[in-house]
């Protein structure tokens, strides 16, 4: 599990470094707080022989990497009137058959809990079909 801290870690400390011209020096002290905490866990790593600083550091490259390739690379554009934009424009996009999965399975969640109100509750209202996960207050489990 520390592994994966780390690689939240990491991936945080990619997309500050990546992105530091949106942030300026406001965003310096988070930086220093982040590489303070990976710095002392890696030292406490050494002194302590039970900890596996392996997983940390792989960890720690893993999502920094993987916050460089699949993360967002934001960019300023100047337009033609004057006004600037903001846009995504990262290394590698995310497939598009990837990109459909979190919403699948937000629906299979949606359908399994509406069959299981129905079952618990029978003739009671449907859930709330915008989020099919919710349910209102007259479905209740007892």
């Amino acid at each position: 599990a520390s592994g994966a801290v780390f690689g939240v870690f990491g991936a945080y400390l990619a997309f500050m470094f990546r992105h530091d011209f949106l942030f300026g020096r406001r965003g310096e002290p988070a930086v220093e707080r982040v590489t303070e905490m990976v710095g002392m866990n890696l030292l406490l790593g050494l002194l302590t022989p039970s900890i596996d600083n392996w997983a940390h550091l792989g960890g720690f490259l893993g999502g920094a990497t993987m916050a460089t390739l699949f993360g967002p690379n934001l960019k300023i554009y100047q337009l033609p009137s004057g006004n600037q934009l903001l846009l995504d424009d990262p290394i590698i996009r995310t497939p598009k058959y990837l990109s459909r999965i979190p919403n699948a399975i937000s629906n299979q969640v949606g359908r399994v809990t509406s069959q299981l109100s129905n079952l618990v509750n029978p003739g009671r209202r449907k859930s709330n079909s915008n989020a099919p996960w919710r349910m209102d207050s007259s479905c209740v489990f007892r």
